[in-house]
C-alpha cells in the first residue's frame, strides 16, 4: 500500500491546475507524482504547513517555510474557508465533488489572484477542465 499524500490547502486546487511544468524537474516530478497517487490511493491528508509538493520546491526555506510563506498561508486560508477543510485524511473523490460544486471563476480569483501561475493564466484554462 502506497502512503497518503500530505497537501496544504491550496495544492488541493493547484493540483487540477497542473499541467506538467513548474520550478525544475525535480518540482515537476514530485508533484506529478504526487498527484498520481492521490488519484490511485483516493486518499489524502490535509495539513496546515508544507506538504508533499512543497518538500521539493525550491521556495522552501531550510526552515520548513516558504519563501513566500504569507501569501501561500493566505492561498490555504481561503481555500480552508472554501472547502471547509479540517487536518485530517479525506477521500480525493468526495473532496474534488465539493470542489466541483463550490468553486466558481470569482472564487478562484479570490483565492488564487496572488499567485505566479494564476496571473500567467495556466489556472483558468485548466482547473475547470480537470475537474470534470
Amino acid at each position: 500500500m502506497s502512503t497518503i499524500e500530505k497537501l496544504r490547502p491550496h495544492h488541493i486546487v493547484c493540483m487540477h491546475g497542473f499541467i506538467g511544468e513548474g520550478y525544475d524537474h525535480i518540482f515537476t516530478e514530485n508533484m506529478g507524482n504526487t498527484i498520481k497517487n492521490i488519484l490511485s490511493n483516493n486518499l489524502l491528508e490535509v495539513v496546515f504547513h508544507w506538504d508533499n509538493i512543497c518538500s521539493k520546491c525550491p521556495n522552501l526555506n531550510n526552515k520548513g517555510f516558504c519563501k513566500s510563506e504569507k501569501k501561500v498561508r493566505s492561498l490555504d486560508q481561503k481555500t480552508i474557508e472554501l472547502l471547509e477543510l479540517k487536518e485530517q485524511i479525506y477521500n480525493y473523490n468526495e473532496l474534488k465533488e465539493t470542489l466541483k460544486r463550490e468553486l466558481t471563476l470569482e472564487k478562484l480569483e479570490y483565492i488564487c489572484s496572488e499567485c505566479s501561475w494564476y496571473q500567467e493564466g495556466i489556472c483558468k484554462k485548466t482547473i475547470f477542465t480537470n475537474l470534470l
